[in-house]
């Protein structure tokens, strides 16, 4: 008996981490689909709880043991200094509820998405201990992780090819487990389970062999049907699905571009200025075929505040210093850059006299990462660039001085994109790098090209996203027109280089005392456009999305000596203020970096805290309407598989429970044997006269020389069955 014992707690132990190896397949994915996500935090933590679940302690020894555990991967995760302290838990709840509230999924913190991952795992541990140990059916949780996979494999970025095999694995390995679970219940000879189990390992190595060769070398046919995400994104829009379209707005990741968006007017900065400009955030020099990734680490310098350095240009400003006060809202609190002017010098706020510079990627930090704190507002000096065009006509870079990051494109970059780019050039006659470059941005104000939001496609797997934009489709948004100006002239070995941020936003109030007004930012003004370097001067931007006009324009030396002259300055305040007019109508249109995995990011962790509070609702349920009958065959598969007098003493114990519960209480002045009677007529049999018997003979006995036997095991559960049917 014990030796069968033993291998039975072996074969439960088996089993269970089969089931704790499919369950990895589901923390996997999150490392690719959440950046936040402490995937070896989640690892540790899973294989924790599954142990205790496994050991199978009383409850509350069980829930205390992860709660601590919880508690202790919580301070883990946010660095806390008190591994045992509630304090932060406790935190991230009362902030994280505030934005649940008000439907701020965006703002939601890294450390509340990894505390909702650990609770999933705390309830799932033990739903796979219920299916593998207690019901041993493990189809259903076996194929919601082939529908998992190949969901995630066909809708996002991950790939499932490798994990989908593994899947195969470990399902076939927990079924013949499972179904050799059943052999053991059999009072079988030694020799004869050796001999089961030597079947079984030569019938699923054949099973597992056969199924991966056959996999390898049968040929296989096209797809029956299209590629299902670009369909989905089409049904999507055409049935106007609020939750599935995406919005514009600006966001940090741009490896993957395309699809369409909707209009989202969320105020995110004012700003009270001098005058109306683009607001700058970022650059971005690694072009994939899909979007955009930086070809470096980004690592931050310290430098003064009141003399800012971004590298942008070769020669110091000399223009009359500018001012502009910028509050953030609440709706952009989590915004981690400052957005500025191009020519700022100097960034005014509270906290410190430095600032955080990364001029690879024109970025100023926004957040003092010392002490954490927040700038919601701050004042901006800056001088406004004039671009010559004499100037930039003359200015040419050495091919010894190019930069190889902003002439990079991809290996696989099709062909007929360096022939357009040649082509675009030699129809204009272009010779030097002005010439070109504004040939190639006067391309896209061809009649062939529309400003298009909602009607914009997905490059399939193989194709390149601005090879189907200048070739198939001519259709899309800023970031359609930006990648595929960058692309072109770096076709053509001009450094370029891709520009985030926002366009002037609208008006709102005019200072006439003090020449200042106050712009209104939204997401909608969210936007990207393009910087070509001039050596001597520095980057310079172009604008050539359709219907936008450029930051700065480009001016002939003889306009500015004209502007000097103090008789043209009311023609040429008419020509601004007619500019900006122009400005206004066109930004009503506009809509930008759209789909971003900011957005992707708050919608997802949406419906996984929907789905979280679906789950643990669901379960509590479950358990509580289930709890007799899931008792019942704990203590069931405890007396088959122990065999001893103790677990029936528990079990016995049990029933008189439930039917203490039905209302069929034993009096003190009863015999168990008269009890049994009472019983065995309530449910018309003799179960109950049975078992009362055989629990008899165990306390005279003290259980010595009686055997636990099938029959008395069969019956108990018979017994409860039809007293937990009855309460029903």
């Amino acid at each position: 008996m014990n030796m069968r014992h033993t291998a039975a707690n072996v074969e439960h132990f088996i089993i269970y981490t089969l089931g704790l190896f499919l369950f990895l397949e589901w923390v996997y994915p999150i490392e690719t689909l959440f950046e936040s996500a402490n995937v070896q935090l989640l690892i540790v933590f899973l294989i924790y709880t599954f142990l205790v679940t496994y050991l199978q302690l009383r409850w509350w020894l069980s829930f205390l043991l992860k709660a601590v555990g919880f508690i202790i991967v919580i301070n883990v995760s946010i660095q806390a200094k008190q591994l045992f302290s509630v304090m932060p838990l406790y935190e991230q709840i009362i902030e994280n509820a505030q934005f649940i509230a008000k439907s701020n999924w965006h703002l939601i913190t890294e450390p509340f998405e990894n505390m909702l991952f650990f609770t999933l795992i705390w309830l799932v541990s033990y739903l796979v201990f219920y299916w593998y140990i207690v019901l041993k059916n493990n189809l259903l949780f076996v194929l919601l992780t082939f529908f998992y996979i190949t969901v995630l494999d066909t809708f996002t970025v991950y790939d499932g090819t490798i994990p989908i095999i593994r899947v195969f694995i470990f399902a076939i390995l927990s079924f013949a487990c499972v179904r050799f679970s059943a052999t053991w219940q059999k009072e079988l000879p030694i020799k004869k389970y050796v001999r089961t189990i030597i079947k079984y390992v030569l019938l699923l190595g054949s099973i597992l062999s056969i199924a991966v060769i056959a996999g390898y070398i049968v040929p296989k046919d096209e797809p029956a049907w299209p590629d299902p995400v670009p369909f989905a994104t089409m049904f999507n829009q055409n049935e106007a699905d609020e939750e599935q379209v995406k919005k514009s707005g600006y966001g940090t990741n741009d490896d993957t571009l395309g699809g369409p968006f909707e209009t989202d007017d969320t105020l995110l900065f004012t700003s009270h200025s001098d005058t109306k400009h683009y607001y700058k955030v970022e650059t971005k020099d690694l072009y994939t075929g899909k979007g955009w990734e930086r070809s470096e680490e980004i690592i931050y310098e310290k430098q003064a505040n009141d003399s800012i350095k971004l590298g942008m240009f070769d020669q110091p400003l000399e223009n009359d210093e500018k001012e502009a006060m910028i509050t953030y809202e609440d709706s952009f609190a989590d915004m981690d850059l400052f957005a500025y002017p191009y020519g700022t010098t100097a960034i005014r706020y509270d906290l410190n006299d430095y600032i955080f510079v990364n001029q690879a990627s024109s970025l100023l930090k926004k957040r003092d990462v010392e002490n954490g704190e927040s700038i919601e507002q701050y004042d901006v000096t800056y001088r406004e660039p004039t671009y010559i065009e004499e100037q930039l006509s003359t200015s040419e870079t050495n091919e010894a001085d190019k930069q190889a990051r902003y002439t990079q494109l991809p290996d696989e970059l099709p062909e007929r994109i360096h022939e357009l780019a040649e082509e675009i050039v030699e129809d204009a006659g272009a010779t030097n790098t002005l010439e070109k470059a504004q040939a190639v941005e006067a391309h896209f104000s061809s009649t062939d090209f529309v400003y298009e939001t909602t009607d914009v496609a997905v490059p399939e797997a193989d194709e390149d996203y601005v090879d189907q934009f200048l070739f198939e489709t001519q259709q899309g948004y800023c970031d359609n027109y930006s990648t595929s100006m960058v692309v072109l002239l770096r076709a053509l070995d001009i450094e370029a280089r891709w520009v985030k941020g926002f366009t002037g936003g609208d008006e709102v109030l005019t200072n006439e005392q003090s020449d200042k007004s106050t712009y209104e930012i939204t997401n909608e003004h969210a936007h990207s456009w393009v910087e070509v370097y001039f050596a001597g001067v520095g980057w310079v931007p172009f604008e050539p999305t359709k219907g936008f006009t450029p930051d700065q324009p480009i001016v002939p030396e003889d306009d500015m000596e004209e502007a000097e002259d103090p008789l043209n300055e009311e023609s040429l305040d008419e020509e601004q203020i007619e500019s900006e007019e122009d400005e206004s109508v066109e930004e009503n249109e506009q809509d930008s970096i759209e789909q971003k995995d900011e957005q992707g990011k708050s919608t997802i962790l949406k419906w996984l805290l929907i789905t979280l509070l679906i789950i643990i609702a669901g379960l509590t349920a479950y358990l509580v309407y289930k709890r007799r009958e899931i008792r019942m065959k704990q203590l069931y598969n405890r007396m088959t598989r122990e065999q001893s007098i103790a677990s029936f003493e528990k079990a016995f114990t049990y029933l008189l429970k439930l039917l203490r519960k039905r209302g069929l209480t034993k009096e003190e002045s009863m015999t168990l044997r008269e009890y049994a009677v009472t019983v065995d007529k309530k449910y018309a049999g003799n179960k109950m006269k049975k078992l009362a018997t055989f629990y008899e003979q165990v306390l005279y006995n003290k259980g010595s020389n009686v055997q636990l036997t099938k029959t008395i095991v069969n019956q108990w559960k018979q017994l409860c069955d039809e007293v937990i049917k009855n309460n029903k």
